[in-house]
C-alpha cells in the first residue's frame, strides 16, 4: 500500500493544480452560488397573480398574510389578465380564490377553495401554494374549535355564550402571544432569530452534492488512462495485479475526498448555519462511498476518457434536474416514487442513510475483481 501511495503522490505532484480545483470545485460554487441569491435576494421577488371572485375578511386575510411574505409580490388581476401574464412570463404562478371560498370556510371544507395556474418556467408554485394552504388550514382549523366550543357549551349548559367571530379572534390573540410559529421564505439559510423558522427553496447541501458528484466522475479519469496506457500489461509482471492497484488507489482517493468533504461540514455549519448531526455525517460518508463505487464502475466501462467526460457531465445534469436539489420541478422526485426510491442522491438530501446503491455497487465492483483477467498476474 505504501509504495502505491507513493506513486499516486508522484502523479498528484504533477496535477496538483488540476486536483485540488475538483476537490474544491463543490465548496466554492455552492458558496459562489448562495451569495449570488443572497445578494439578489432583498430585491428579487417571485411575481404571483390573485384572481378575486370574492371579497370578504377572511380573502383579505388571505392577501394579507402573502403580502407580508417579502420574497413575495403579490398583485390582484382578473383571470384574464392573469392567464395573459403567465403566457408571457410576467407572473411565476397565479391562484383563483373561487366565489365561494368564505362560506366553505365557516363549513370546515377545504376542497377546491382555490385554482392554481402555472407555466413550464414556474419557479415558486410549490412554497407560494403550500403558503396558502397553511393559511386556509388556519381559517378551517379556528371554525372547527369554534363550533367545537359551542356545542360543548349547548351539551354542558354553560352560562357564557361565545360567537363563532369571538372564538376566532380568541385563538389568534393566543397564537400571537405564544408566537408557535413563524415562517418566512428565503433562497439560502441565513442565520435566524430565536424561535423563527426558515424555509429554504434552495439547499446548500442539494448544490454540493450535485457538483461533489461531478467532481468525483472527472477524477476518475485516472482510471481510463492507466487502463489505457501500455503500463498495464506490465502488471503481469509485477507482485501487485491491476485490479488491486486500481482498488487500492481508490482507497487513496477516498481518504482525500473524505477530508475535504468534512472540511465542507466545517465551514457549511460555521458560514451557512447547517445542523449536522451523526445520522447527517453516516449518510454523507455513505454518500461518498457510494460516489466513488459508481466513478470506478463508469471508469472501467469506458475506454475513450474525452466520450467518459462528455457522459459525466451529461449524467450530472440528469442528477441535478431529477434531485430537484436546484430545480424544484414540482418536486418531481417526492410524487414519483421510482424517482424517490432509485435517485442515489435522495437519501442523503433527506437526510438517511442510503443503502440500494451502496449495496448495489459492492455487489458490482466485488464481481469485478473477483472475475479472472486476461492480465491478472494472480491467477
Amino acid at each position: 500500500m505504501r509504495a502505491i501511495l507513493n506513486n499516486r503522490l508522484l502523479f498528484w505532484k504533477r496535477q496538483k493544480g488540476t486536483l485540488l480545483f475538483w476537490m474544491l470545485l463543490p465548496i466554492i460554487l455552492t458558496f459562489s452560488i448562495i451569495m449570488l441569491i443572497s445578494t439578489t435576494q432583498g430585491n428579487a421577488k417571485i411575481p404571483v397573480g390573485i384572481v378575486l371572485q370574492e371579497q370578504t375578511d377572511y380573502t383579505d386575510r388571505l392577501l394579507k398574510e402573502l403580502s407580508n411574505t417579502s420574497s413575495l409580490q403579490v398583485e390582484i388581476m382578473t383571470e384574464e389578465e392573469a392567464l395573459h401574464q403567465l403566457e408571457i412570463h410576467k407572473l411565476d404562478s397565479a391562484f383563483i380564490i373561487k366565489e365561494g371560498y368564505t362560506e366553505k370556510i365557516l363549513k370546515g371544507s377545504r376542497n377546491r377553495l382555490i385554482t392554481g395556474i402555472r407555466s413550464d418556467l414556474s419557479f415558486g408554485y410549490i412554497p407560494v401554494s403550500e403558503a396558502i394552504q397553511a393559511i386556509i388550514q388556519q381559517d378551517t382549523g379556528r371554525i372547527k374549535a369554534a363550533f367545537t366550543v359551542q356545542q360543548l357549551s349547548i351539551e354542558y349548559d354553560s352560562p357564557s355564550t361565545w360567537t363563532m367571530n369571538e372564538i376566532a379572534e380568541k385563538s389568534k390573540e393566543i397564537e400571537k402571544q405564544e408566537n408557535l410559529l413563524q415562517t418566512s421564505f428565503s433562497f439560502t439559510r441565513t442565520k435566524a432569530s430565536s424561535g423563527e423558522n426558515k424555509s429554504s427553496l434552495v439547499n446548500p447541501w442539494g448544490i454540493w452534492a450535485i457538483f461533489s458528484f461531478l467532481s468525483t466522475l472527472l477524477l476518475f479519469d485516472w482510471l481510463i488512462k492507466e487502463k489505457n496506457s501500455s503500463i498495464y500489461k506490465r502488471f503481469t509482471f509485477t507482485k501487485y495485479s491491476f485490479k488491486m492497484y486500481a482498488i487500492q488507489n481508490s482507497i487513496i482517493y477516498l481518504s482525500l475526498f473524505l477530508l475535504f468533504d468534512f472540511t465542507s461540514i466545517s465551514l457549511f455549519t460555521i458560514f451557512l448555519n447547517q445542523p449536522t448531526s451523526l445520522t447527517f455525517i453516516i449518510s454523507l460518508v455513505m454518500l461518498r462511498l457510494t460516489l466513488i463505487m459508481a466513478a470506478f464502475t463508469l471508469a472501467l466501462s469506458f475506454k475513450n476518457v474525452y466520450l467518459y467526460y462528455v457522459f459525466s457531465f451529461t449524467l450530472s445534469l440528469i442528477m441535478a434536474i431529477t434531485s430537484g436539489s436546484i430545480v424544484p420541478l414540482d418536486r418531481l422526485p417526492e410524487k414519483i416514487s421510482v424517482i424517490s426510491s432509485l435517485h442515489p442522491l435522495q437519501p442523503f438530501l433527506h437526510n438517511k442513510i442510503g443503502f440500494f446503491w451502496f449495496i448495489l455497487l459492492s455487489v458490482i465492483v466485488m464481481f469485478w475483481y473477483g472475475r479472472k483477467g486476461k492480465f491478472d498476474a494472480n491467477y
